[in-house]
Formats: C-alpha cells, structure tokens, sequence
C-alpha cells in the first residue's frame, strides 16, 4: 500500500511538472506564432505532432537543444561523441540545489520537485515568479561498487531560468539553495526506457562508470546524475541521460574535505559537484561566489 502512494504521489508531481513545461513551451511557441504570417499545417500523427514541436523548440531557443523543448536549460558544448554518449563541456551556470533523505529515488523526487517548483512559482524572499526550466537533475552518490548501490540521501538540482542567471532571489526554504558551478565537463549517455525503475537506473549509472573506466578514461566514481527532461510516464517516448563527471589534470587528488575543512562563508565552488554537496551535509552555506576566470577544466 505504502508503494503505491509513493508511485501516485510521484506521478502526480510529474503531471504537475509537465503542465509547467507545456505552459512555458506554449508561451514561447505562441509568441513565435504571434510574430509571424505563416501558420503551420495540421498535423496528424503523434509523431508528426513531436517533430513539429521539436522543431519550433529549435527555431525558438536557438542556441537550445530539443530535446529542451524551447525552454531555458545548461549550456554545453559537445568535445566528442561516441554513439549515444557524449563528451559535454558545461559552461559555468547557477542551479537550485536541495537535499532529500528518503526510502527511494521516486520518493525523494516527489519532495525535491515540490521544493524547486515552489521556489519558482515564487516562494522566495522577492515573491518573484520564474518561468520553468529543464532539465531536473537528481543526483545519487555511489555506494557500493559491488552490490551496485548507492546512498539513501539524494541531491536534486535544475537550471536558474536566464533571467535569473545574474541576480536570484533568496530562496524561502532553507533546504534550498542557489549554487554557482564552474566550467565541468561530464560525459553524458542518452536513452528511452519503456518502463523506468529505479533498480534500472541505479545499474546503468555503475555500468556507465564501469564503462568509462574500461575505455581508460578518468572519472569521478563517487557520484552520477540522472536528468530527466519530461514526466517518466510509462510506454512513452522519452529523452533520459546518464552523467559522470570527468576528471583533468586540475582536479587534483586532495580529497574534499580537506578542502572544505578551513572553509567559512562564502566560498567557490568548481566543478567539483561532490564539493558543494559534502558542503551541505556538513551544515556550511551552499552559495558560491566563483570567478569567471576560475574554470575547473581543461578539456
């Protein structure tokens, strides 16, 4: 019984998430309309319907992928490509960070969906309401390399809206944070599933490592990050990606809490995703003021 509250809840928060998505999307695909004489043909298939929205998400954002569907989310370049997994090098960028302990990824989604969403629709110490971004990015650090576990906390985090990139409101929450990242390059895998489940997820994250490791490649092994770029629902198309953090020369072997251990205040955060999130487990703020002249990688 209690799974299936916790399956409910977690795709009522979904629902909630796509109709933010699809009233950001429509807005944007409106104004276009708007400003323009020619209006496009009918379209009679689902997957008709996917293309054609795809490609106004791409006309609209420019810059943007589609698979962002016109709306505002990290900016990368890609340095190689092999099949399905990409090389990324993020730019410097700030998220809305929380921290959820629960029994299970879905869960934990329900809780940190909740917190963010909240923070956009305006509960933060402007009251200022901010479009929604993509994708939502929930991180899990790993545990056991054997057992191919991870940890029972998670960290989630989405993209600040443009707007905001320079100048967020305070968040009201005190379990959230805006958080500044440096330059970070991950290597990113893209997929569809059927029928996600969190075993599924959890194993291609380890597998992903395992992978990376095997083509001689250095990464961070302590965490990975699943970005999701619509609602899991299930039998339906979908856009998911695998991240692991790459490693380059700057990264250094120091361990992070040596790092952090003289640490008051405001501090910079790099690349280092783990850094900020050992941050908020030792109690310390979470907000980083970096230089653009500080970035982490040298790919």
């Amino acid at each position: 019984m209690r799974a299936q509250h916790v399956c409910i809840a977690a795709l009522a928060a979904c629902l909630l998430l796509l109709v933010l998505v699809a009233q950001g999307a429509a807005a944007r695909r409106h104004a276009k309309l708007a400003s323009s004489s020619v209006v496009p043909a009918a379209v009679g298939s689902a997957v008709d319907t996917a293309e054609v929205e795809a490609s106004a998400a791409l006309e609209d954002a420019g810059h943007r992928p589609w698979f962002c569907r016109g709306l505002d989310c990290p900016s990368f370049d890609v340095l190689e490509t092999r099949g399905s997994l990409q090389l990324r090098r993020y730019k410097s960028a700030c998220f809305l960070v929380t921290r959820v302990e629960a029994d299970s990824l879905l869960q934990a989604q329900v809780i940190a969906s909740k917190r963010l969403l909240s923070y956009l629709a305006g509960d933060n110490e402007d009251n200022v309401k901010l479009p929604p971004t993509v994708p939502l990015n929930s991180v899990l650090l790993t545990a056991d390399r054997a057992s191919g576990t991870v940890k029972g906390h998670f960290y989630f985090a989405v993209y600040l809206p443009e707007e905001a990139q320079g100048d967020a409101p305070k968040p009201s929450n005190r379990d959230v944070r805006v958080v500044k990242l440096h330059r970070r390059a991950f290597w990113v895998q893209t997929f569809d599933s059927p029928l996600l489940t969190e075993s599924s997820l959890i194993s291609r994250g380890w597998d992903l490592i395992s992978e990376l490791q095997n083509m001689r490649r250095k990464v961070d092994d302590r965490f990975f990050v699943f970005s999701l770029y619509e609602p899991p629902l299930p039998f339906v198309p979908h856009h998911y990606e695998i991240a692991v953090r790459a490693r380059c020369r700057r990264h250094g072997e120091e361990p992070t809490e040596a790092v952090l251990a003289g640490s008051h205040g405001e501090v910079e955060v790099h690349g280092d995703v783990h850094a900020w999130m050992l941050r908020g487990e030792a109690g310390h703020e979470a907000a980083a003021m970096v230089r653009d002249d500080g970035d982490d990688d040298d790919y």
